[in-house]
């Protein structure tokens, strides 16, 4: 059986042993393997087994800069810990590889795609389509004070974005006025709210796609929410969805209609 050591070393995972003599590198490909534990065979406190340490230590893991740290202590059994230190080796590895991974694919031009295959793409037709199906006075209406009407979710998702992606993470000024959004205007059509989508669409393309990409690992506050710009862009999808699904379901309420949004694709 190979040893917790052996297994790193296979791995290509540095690691560090901190024992009373003090804290040891440990590079994975010149290291020649583990013959026993971690002190020389003494009769009485070493087993045999070169993936069993000395009876009078007991080891942790810790993991600093993606180096696995032993640390030893104390006077126990190492059978007692055996689970644990398996259970945060294989934790470990398994972190270390997502980010590893993540680091490797995520890109400014795939997450700014992303968000435009999912607003744009999926969450804009289907309002759209609400839109078609609902007449002007539907646009309004709302089951019970409780629930937005259409038209205010649309006017929400419009003042939302702005502020979350043209204020937060580019240079308009932030002059957003939220429950002004839940407001009743029968005066504004159908095809307003076209024109106010489109217009939108243009400037949110215009200001991901010229954004630097250290803004997406960069800290402020929008909302009073102290975010970073990747999660900024996350808040408006995961926004647009969630409204998005609220004015289907009115519609589908007010027309007794299928929406259709996937007669094209088949079923999700």
């Amino acid at each position: 059986m190979c040893s917790l050591f052996e297994i790193l070393t296979a791995l290509n995972i540095k690691y560090k042993i901190e024992d009373k003599k003090g804290l040891k590198d440990y590079n994975p490909s010149a290291h020649d393997g583990w013959k026993m534990g971690l002190e020389p065979t003494t009769l009485g406190t070493t087993n045999r087994c070169s993936n069993q340490l000395s009876y009078n230590h007991h080891v942790s893991i810790g993991i600093v800069n993606n180096v696995v740290t032993f640390q030893s202590f104390g006077a126990a059994n190492i059978c007692n810990s055996a689970v644990k230190i398996i259970i945060e080796l294989i934790f470990f590895i398994f972190m270390n590889q997502i980010i590893r991974d993540s680091s490797e694919m995520i890109t400014k031009a795939e997450i700014v795609q992303e968000f435009e295959m999912r607003v744009f793409e999926e969450s804009y037709p289907r309002v759209y389509k609400c839109l078609s199906l609902v007449n002007q006075d539907q646009l309004w209406d709302s089951p019970n004070s409780n629930v937005p009407a259409i038209g205010c979710l649309v006017l929400h998702l419009c003042g939302n974005a702005r502020q979350w992606i043209l204020s937060g993470i580019g240079d308009d000024k932030d002059n957003r006025i939220r429950e002004d959004e839940f407001i009743i205007h029968r005066n504004i059509r159908k095809s307003d709210f076209i024109f106010l989508l489109e217009n939108l669409k243009v400037q949110l393309k215009n200001c991901l796609q010229n954004m630097p990409e250290d803004v997406l690992l960069q800290r402020r506050t929008i909302q009073g929410y102290d975010v970073t710009g990747f999660s900024a862009i996350i808040h408006v999808i995961e926004h647009f969805s969630y409204h998005t699904g609220q004015i289907t379901t009115l519609t589908k309420m007010y027309v007794d209609k299928d929406t259709g949004y996937y007669s094209k694709r088949g079923s999700q």
